[in-house]
């Protein structure tokens, strides 16, 4: 039950790229493992020794989340950044949304975008008559769940709310036939660090260009 998750995201990592979470299958039959060896051989000293700096990590990680703001005082900040804002983006989005009448979608082309505003955001794109979310549509083979099940069309472009990450490339909004910008949401993260989202009317979605890709 370990190996073969193991060896399979291995094998990925080398040919592509991998996460360690893929692997999450082998390791509770790695822990199992781990703790019936430590039981044959009797190794009473690693076995307190293990589960005291696990059971010490795992409280750290838990203060950590519990109050941020020691993170950032321990050099975690930016990594926190990942995590923070996403509320206020899917509230200024929303906030968007409302104020333009008639949108056939909003659209994103960022996984994670899509992901954090159809969590923080599943209030109001619950309500009957607002627009669907719907992520660019790959040039090639869907490379994730949105690009699969939620990818945006021609039938949806009408007249859609663009919502791009401006420290990524903008790909999108070069998607339709005009676009008119509608502002930025700023939202400071830890001080220094600030996530700037770009907001923009779409009407005309052509469907992706290549050359943007």
């Amino acid at each position: 039950f370990l190996v073969p998750p193991v060896l399979i995201v291995t094998a990925e990592s080398f040919l592509s790229r991998a996460h360690a979470h893929w692997a999450a299958a082998g390791y509770t039959a790695g822990v199992v493992l781990a703790a019936a060896l430590l039981v044959r051989w009797r190794a009473r000293g690693w076995t307190i020794a293990a589960t005291a700096i696990q059971g010490l990590v795992a409280l750290v990680f838990l203060v950590v989340m519990a109050a941020p703001q020691i993170g950032d005082g321990l050099g975690f900040a930016r990594r926190f950044n990942r995590l923070r804002g996403w509320d206020q983006v899917a509230a200024a989005v929303g906030q968007a949304a409302h104020s333009q009448p008639g949108l056939t979608a909003i659209g994103v082309d960022d996984r994670y975008m899509f992901n954090e505003i159809a969590y923080y955001g599943r209030d109001w794109l619950a309500k009957p008559g607002a627009p669907p979310l719907r992520m660019r549509p790959p040039v090639g083979p869907a490379l994730n769940e949105a690009e699969l099940s939620a990818r945006l069309t021609s039938a949806e472009g009408a007249r859609v709310l663009v919502a791009e990450d401006l420290s990524k490339p903008q790909k999108l909004i070069g998607d339709f036939q005009t676009a008119t910008p509608l502002g930025r949401v700023h939202i400071p993260l830890d001080g220094r660090h600030p996530r700037e989202i770009t907001l923009a009317l779409g009407q005309g979605f052509q469907g992706p260009r290549p050359e943007l890709d």
